[in-house]
């Protein structure tokens, strides 16, 4: 799954991972992995 936000593409690794970016978008600024995978 990706998503756009502030002209970055972010890329995730299932559809879930992608909705929990949707709710806080600006928790994955700076260029910071997304690591947490909790829940899959």
């Amino acid at each position: 799954a990706t998503r756009e936000h502030d002209g970055t593409t972010f890329y995730f690794c299932s559809t879930s991972c992608a909705e929990t970016f949707d709710a806080d978008p600006h928790r994955y600024g700076h260029g910071q992995a997304h690591t947490a995978h909790h829940g899959h």
